[in-house]
């Protein structure tokens, strides 16, 4: 038997169970004399985001200060949305440490969960799930549902537990986004508690100082009445522009003005005929012409040097995707912006009634219904679009830019290979609810043994300059966008037009199957490996 400095009676049994080790470690001390909690409920009713100090200071420093010297147990997830340790709070996996008991004790207390209810007129709170997350030096937290976004909890929290000299030139901010691109809230992670609306999405931007970990527990309360699975919010559901005759009339122009010559006439239109019959996805590298590919490098290079960027609003819903979305309103001075402008008239030609078309006539798909169209930006390190699916067969018709400076549009083939490395390609899975099984979708309060395996892509198209892609899928497809790391030395930027086309027959899907190959119809054999990873296609070949 020993006996600790507070008196209390240990066994042998005691140490060795973690539920009697738990229920003798003592919770922070909370100072609700010291809140106005009528002003907290106030703003809650308000905001549904608030900061509050319910800890004696002294003692939450010091809690801290243990934890840093020993922070045994965190485990990494590194994956393109997240690159942080975490140790979930659950179930006594705390393996003893003294500071992490008080943790998981200290949000297990009917105390603490009566103030939360108090606070924000909740139902009574019956479960919890939270971690210690630490987010090192370099490290990020894309915007997602820290809880996953299968868990229906009522109230979610964050605990900061960071140094006393952190400020906003430390990096480590945290984001609290509406279903909108642009974060509704950004806090300092200064020590003390935010509580926020369950379900709401979160992100920690990149720690930018050395010296130590943006260091939090984050977790979610929930009720009996919210066990129900979350609805989750689908891509399809994003507003886009669709193309307007008035936007064809604008961008009328002869396909020979703007496309590169090597790519039209009758030989070279069914030469890419052909390809595409082939493989069902097609790479036109340089399909711009000179002048045109050279106004937008250059403004590209402008866009480079310029702290901000007029005419340029954050897209979302966060849960789907990010990143920066041309206005065409021009409200803001966005005339300004020359990257923008040069997007924007190549924009209106990829919308005009010729180049639909000149992509029936390579394709050979039909379109069913209107087009939409979209000219956007992905910054490195702050923009993704998830997984999401059409709702009917799609041609995909996205034309990428990534070069900034002249030695990039002709860099080596070894740097070439590193950019490549560095995310912003086009990929597509297999499956209508391939979002559910991302990283992202998961959360991290489970830490990495919450992360699903990643989805083998079907197709994986690199982020090349003046490079049309053509991809035509089924329902059954997904497409995304990986994000690009922060060491990527340029923004991608896009025009993707999607075109709904007609039912595709189903003719020789049962060769196919016969073949062994899920893609390609009658020729999978014979195609080489890149072809054999294109999306499935059901047509019959045309003469």
């Amino acid at each position: 038997v020993s006996v600790s400095e507070t008196g209390v009676e240990k066994t042998e049994a005691s140490l060795a169970n973690p539920c009697i080790r738990l229920a003798e470690c003592l919770p922070l001390q909370l100072c609700i004399e010291q809140l106005r909690l009528e002003d907290l409920k106030k703003q809650w009713r308000q905001q549904r985001c608030i900061r509050l100090s319910p800890f004696d200071l002294t003692e939450l420093r010091g809690l801290r200060d243990e934890l840093v010297a020993d922070l045994r147990g965190l485990q990494p997830i590194e994956t393109s949305h997240t690159q942080a340790l975490v140790l979930p709070l659950e179930d006594g996996r705390s393996e003893g440490a003294s500071a992490v008991d008080r943790l998981e004790v200290t949000f297990r207390a009917e105390q603490f969960k009566s103030l939360v209810q108090k606070i924000t007129g909740c139902k009574p709170l019956t479960r919890q799930r939270c971690a210690l997350v630490a987010v090192p030096p370099g490290g990020h937290v894309l915007p997602q549902c820290f809880a996953g976004e299968h868990d229906c909890g009522e109230v979610a929290f964050a605990l900061f537990l960071t140094e006393d000299w952190w400020s906003e030139k430390d990096g480590g901010q945290f984001e609290v986004y509406p279903e909108e691109g642009k974060p509704g809230k950004v806090y300092c992670p200064e020590p003390g508690l935010l509580l926020y609306a369950a379900g709401a999405g979160a992100g920690i931007t990149r720690v930018l100082t050395e010296d130590a970990p943006q260091l939090a527990v984050h977790g979610i309360f929930g009720s009996k009445e919210r066990q129900e699975e979350a609805e989750i919010v689908k891509a399809q559901e994003a507003p886009f522009r669709i193309c307007s005759a008035e936007a064809r009339g604008k961008g009328h122009r002869a396909l020979d003005n703007w496309v590169s010559e090597k790519f039209l006439g009758a030989d070279a239109e069914g030469d890419l005929r052909a390809q595409f019959e082939e493989a069902s996805h097609m790479k036109l590298q340089g399909f711009l012409n000179q002048p045109f590919a050279q106004r937008i490098a250059a403004a590209i290079d402008t866009a480079s040097a310029a702290a901000t960027l007029k005419g340029w609003q954050e897209s979302g819903p966060i849960q789907v995707q990010r990143f920066l979305a041309w206005n065409q309103q021009h409200d803001d001075g966005a005339q300004t912006c020359p990257v923008g402008k040069a997007l924007e008239d190549v924009a209106n030609c990829m919308a005009s009634s010729g180049f639909l078309r000149y992509l029936e006539a390579i394709t050979g798909v039909t379109q069913a219904s209107a087009a939409t169209l979209r000219v956007r930006r992905f910054r490195p390190g702050l923009d993704f679009q998830r997984p999401a699916n059409s709702a009917q067969c799609q041609l995909d018709v996205i034309l990428c830019f990534e070069a900034a400076t002249p030695s990039l549009r002709r860099p080596k083939r070894r740097f070439r290979a590193q950019l490549q490395a560095l995310g912003g390609a086009d990929g597509y899975v297999e499956g209508t609810e391939a979002y559910k099984r991302t990283a992202e979708a998961a959360g991290i309060l489970a830490g990495p043994a919450g992360i699903p395996a990643p989805l083998p892509a079907l197709l994986r198209l690199p982020l090349r300059n003046n490079v049309l892609r053509l991809v035509l899928r089924d329902p059954r497809t997904s497409h995304y966008v990986e994000p690009l790391q922060f060491a990527a030395p340029t923004s991608r930027w896009d025009i993707c037009l999607t075109l709904p086309v007609e039912e595709l027959p189903d003719s020789g899907e049962e060769e196919e199957e016969a073949n062994g190959s899920k893609l390609g119809g009658k020729r999978a054999k014979e195609q080489p490996s890149e072809a054999r990873t294109a999306p499935k296609r059901r047509r019959k070949k045309k003469n």
